[in-house]
């Protein structure tokens, strides 16, 4: 419920910024207006709190080298201990564990880093979706 005001308010105060830019923009270069809605968008990105991010998400979707695992493959490596999560600590900080080796890595509003390779991802309700190059990975929170 927290997430959703706080996405909500996100929208209303970027509808409203590109408003305001498209009324006054009148009497300015279309470059120094867009320069100002990227600042406006990045201010408001850095303000997301990404503390409310912080628990543990289970892999529930995979997509690697053309090759997809959902929920009945992930299931069957979960049975011989093969399980791939991700804890997210409040302070930004977190482990990601893949088949039992863990990785120390850091996080902020838009981007994972695991062992000084940054990662852009996407969070939707209670899932984390991190695509790079042909892999998707798609973590649901655990209850």
């Amino acid at each position: 419920m927290k997430i959703t005001k706080k996405v909500v308010a996100l929208l209303m105060v970027v509808l409203m910024t590109v408003s305001v830019l498209a009324l006054t923009g009148c009497g300015k270069k279309n470059d120094e207006l867009q320069k100002e809605l990227e600042n406006s968008v990045q201010n408001l990105v850095d303000s997301i709190d990404v503390s409310t991010m912080a628990g543990k998400y289970k892999l529930v979707e995979m997509t690697a080298e053309g090759e997809s695992y959902g929920e009945e493959e992930l299931t069957a490596l979960e049975a011989f201990g093969m399980t791939i999560t991700l804890e997210l600590r409040e302070d930004g900080t977190g482990v990601m564990d893949i088949y039992g080796e863990q990785s120390e890595l850091t996080y902020d509003s838009q981007n994972i880093t695991v062992d000084g390779e940054k990662t852009p991802f996407t969070k939707s309700g209670d899932k984390i979706t991190f695509e790079q190059d042909d892999t998707k990975m798609v973590f649901e929170k655990a209850e």
